[in-house]
């Protein structure tokens, strides 16, 4: 199945990175080289969250290399370094980097439509001034390849994620600045990592305190909302939340929008199967999308 119709090219689905040598017990082959972990994923899926440019700018060379192992309908959603978003909070200088990150990523041309814009919880309302001067001043097309700029935002500020309330004003004014810039509004899910029922292994502990817990409103501004869910590390115990964002999505869908969601677990060994399972409650409220690729395991699977 071609990039082009995976998922009947009606949504965007994966995972936070594309290698972890675990998944060589779903979406890898057993004899894969984590050089071509990039390669193996984009046959499974057609986008990926790239945080690891959050700590580090890899080389041109690496760049270069991920555009040859991926086709040019697969998305890379990369992070804004750290220095952008949480040292320079968008302010005085940050521009100018985030300009230089973007530049520096051009051999990944249209692979790079959508860059990921992550906020630090102290990152409030003081702050939308910054927020929309470095928003309307990002380039919209690349100017090495033509490919078109996009940018999605996640605030972690409790106070901009309450349409009720005493906050209500707030988060209505934090969706008009987004809209004003042609930006998204990225929303992450942990509600499933935080449930009674979940299992506190090392992981999942991990996980809790590292991930935010705030509240989720479906609301998409744009033509690709996004969702970063974070799975109850119980696979099937994550059906009702997925069933109720594969109702969202749908909705979405129909609407003409092209939607994100990323599939975060524990540790991420079994995030695959998480966005595997989305994927399966999406196609029973859409019958026109198409079964997702068979994975290299279970390809195995059904020779026996």
């Amino acid at each position: 199945m071609s990039q082009e119709a995976l998922f009947g090219g009606a949504l965007y689905l994966g995972c936070p990175q594309w290698a972890h040598r675990p998944w060589t017990a779903s979406i890898f082959p057993a004899e894969s080289s984590p050089r071509d972990a990039l390669t193996h994923y984009a046959r499974a899926f057609n986008t990926v969250e790239g945080n690891t440019t959050f700590y580090a700018v890899p080389p041109r060379e690496v760049v270069e290399r991920w555009a040859s192992q991926c086709p040019p309908s697969f998305r890379l959603v990369l992070k804004l370094p750290q220095e952008v978003t949480h040292e320079r909070l968008l302010g005085a200088g940050a521009l100018d980097q985030a300009l230089r990150f973007l530049a520096h990523m051009a051999p990944l041309g249209e692979r790079l439509t959508h860059t990921l814009i992550q906020l630090p919880a102290h990152f409030d309302a003081r702050h939308f001034d910054s927020l929309y001067r470095f928003l309307s001043n990002l380039p919209r097309v690349c100017e090495e390849s033509g490919a078109e700029r996009h940018y999605m935002v996640e605030l972690r500020a409790p106070s901009l994620c309450h349409p009720c309330g005493d906050g209500a004003g707030l988060f209505e004014e934090c969706n008009a600045l987004l809209s004003a810039t042609r930006s998204e509004r990225v929303w992450m899910d942990t509600r499933p990592l935080r449930d009674p029922s979940a299992q506190l292994s090392e992981a999942t502990s991990a996980a809790r305190s590292k991930k935010p817990n705030l509240p989720v409103y479906p609301v998409g501004l744009g033509p690709h909302p996004t969702v970063r869910y974070v799975a109850h590390p119980e696979v099937e115990a994550n059906r009702p939340w997925l069933r109720d964002w594969a109702e969202v999505f749908a909705r979405w869908i129909a609407e003409g929008r092209r939607p994100y969601f990323f599939a975060h677990y524990p540790g991420e060994t079994l995030a695959p199967q998480v966005a595997s399972l989305f994927y399966q409650e999406l196609r029973g409220l859409s019958a026109e999308l198409p079964e997702r690729p068979l994975w290299p395991s279970e390809r195995q699977q059904s020779l026996f």
